[in-house]
């Protein structure tokens, strides 16, 4: 599995493409992307100043810029969109007096067929959030290399996506670290480590005790090579008798950690339990379906549990 579709919702709000106009700005997002098919006359400015540029300039020339909720950002550039978020960020922080509703913001909506995500460069988010202290949804995707937050405070931030398939213990320290008192649901995507992955159980402690993030119903430790031992935690956790949510998705469970998070019961309460993309037999997948009859429970993507060279769903 790779992402090989751009979101279709975030924030509460169904997305739209920025084509020109923001006549939907109280109802949906808005993306603002550039691709193959851009016509660059229908964007009028400096012939010099990059169309992603001018097509932001566009948008914030409208009144309706104002009352935007939430802002997606797409490639910048046909040529090269690795440097997206770099190109991305400068106008974005020099738009935060204009964009003063923002309440959402997801950066490098790419697919993998725009750029790979271990492709797609990172860098210090600690300006841009300090731009925008009012988020209330948050979402990044790329490398895992150059991301960090710095010292997180975002007091009415209620979602945090981190898509990466490669993510490094020092970011998954930066999150845990954070003043996000609002938090109710949080994803991170952990990767491989042959693309920088650093992450262990031992760096989840302190999620797991219990004590983070009061107000946290929807918990994605996702996109990982250690699922069973995430599975085996989080089962004896005093986190997850608080979660309406957990999704495993996207890694390599086995049998093992199944097993783990099946004993005791102590997850039978969860509305959605997400285990897709595994490597369960086919007597633990009917043992897991027969263990949670009132779940939305999510199994789909089954791997070959005889596969040697098992991996997660997203790390290049």
């Amino acid at each position: 599995m790779t992402i090989n579709a751009h979101l279709t919702e975030f924030g509460g709000l169904s997305i739209l493409n920025f084509e020109g106009t923001l006549d939907q700005v109280d109802t949906h997002a808005y993306r603002i992307a550039v691709d193959y098919s851009e016509d660059e006359a229908a964007w009028p400015g400096d012939e010099d100043q990059p169309l992603w540029e001018r097509k932001f300039a566009a948008l914030l020339r409208l009144p309706e810029a104002a009352r935007l909720r939430v802002l997606i950002t797409g490639p910048t550039t046909e040529d090269d969109p690795t440097d997206t978020m770099s190109e991305a960020l400068p106008p974005l922080l020099a738009a935060a007096p204009q964009l003063s509703a923002l309440e959402g913001l997801f950066l490098n909506d790419l697919t993998y067929e725009e750029c790979e995500i271990s492709w797609i460069q990172m860098q210090s988010l600690a300006p841009l959030l300090a731009a925008f202290p009012n988020l209330r949804h948050l979402g990044v995707r790329g490398s895992g290399e150059g991301l960090t937050f710095g010292a997180l405070h975002l007091p009415h931030l209620e979602t945090l996506i981190i898509q990466s398939g490669g993510l490094p213990r020092e970011v998954v320290a930066e999150v845990l670290a954070a003043d996000l008192p609002e938090l109710r649901h949080l994803e991170l995507y952990f990767g491989s480590e042959n693309y920088g992955a650093t992450t262990t159980i031992a760096d989840l402690a302190p999620l797991l005790r219990g004590d983070l993030f009061p107000k946290l119903k929807v918990l994605g430790l996702k996109n990982a090579e250690f699922s069973d031992e995430i599975a085996a935690a989080t089962a004896h956790s005093p986190l997850l008798a608080r979660l309406d949510v957990l999704d495993l998705s996207l890694g390599m469970l086995t049998d093992e950690g199944a097993r783990a998070l099946l004993g005791g019961g102590a997850a039978t309460h969860l509305k959605t339990l997400d285990l897709s993309h595994h490597y369960l037999s086919g007597d633990m997948q009917t043992e897991v379906r027969a263990a949670f009859p009132a779940t939305a429970l999510l199994l789909d993507d089954p791997q070959d549990v005889n596969d040697e060279w098992r991996s997660v769903a997203i790390s290049e």
